[in-house]
């Protein structure tokens, strides 16, 4: 981290490499977060650091780096936001179970993929859904995917992630439902409640 902060000041640095430091700057910070987020996932307890802000605002600063992990895979991702709501959110956090669920979309799918992220208001809530067009997901792993270290057929991954991501919610007030089918995709659906 420290390096790429002293190439982002370098004044003979081009525009392209500064952009690209700031990239390492923010995944290094991305890093001890998740680690913080699995000491206290550990432990039981999450403690949030809130602050009003929209959904939209959140995924808006994530677009840059979501969008190198899917290019870097031949996939794409699209977005639709139309929340104004301002909810009081953990935003490091909430960019992590959007993280999660995106790396988790990366996994399911093949070349050429597509992932769309979408906001939508209802009466008493901001509604964040995830789409990937990828293999879907069993029954079995439905039923299983957010106990801790359940995995299946992922060549790495700690089965923590939509662990964690559960409890980040939960402590939000928040809730997280699935549908799946084999074959056609799969869609997370996390519901704010406004207020």
């Amino acid at each position: 981290r420290s390096y790429a902060e002293m190439i982002i000041m370098n004044e003979k640095g081009t525009d392209t490499i500064k952009k690209l430091a700031n990239i390492i700057t923010q995944e290094a910070d991305r890093l001890a977060e998740m680690t913080k987020d699995l000491l206290d996932f550990s432990k039981g307890a999450i403690t949030l650091d809130t602050a009003k802000i929209t959904i939209s605002y959140i995924i808006k600063q994530m677009i840059p780096v979501l969008d190198i992990d899917f290019k870097n895979h031949a996939m794409v991702i699209d977005a639709a936001l139309d929340d104004t709501t301002m909810l009081l959110l953990d935003v490091d956090r909430i960019k992590r179970v959007i993280e999660n669920i995106s790396h988790n979309a990366i996994g399911a799918m093949e070349k050429g993929g597509k992932f769309i992220i979408k906001t939508q208001e209802t009466t008493d809530a901001v509604v964040l859904s995830m789409t990937d067009n990828g293999k879907g997901m069993s029954k079995k792993t439905i039923e299983n995917m957010y106990e801790p270290f359940f995995t299946e057929g992922k060549k790495s991954g700690t089965g923590l992630g939509l662990a964690i991501s559960k409890s980040i919610l939960k402590a939000h007030g928040a809730s997280i439902t699935v549908k799946s089918e084999l074959g056609k995709g799969t869609t997370f659906f996390i519901s704010f409640p406004k207020g």
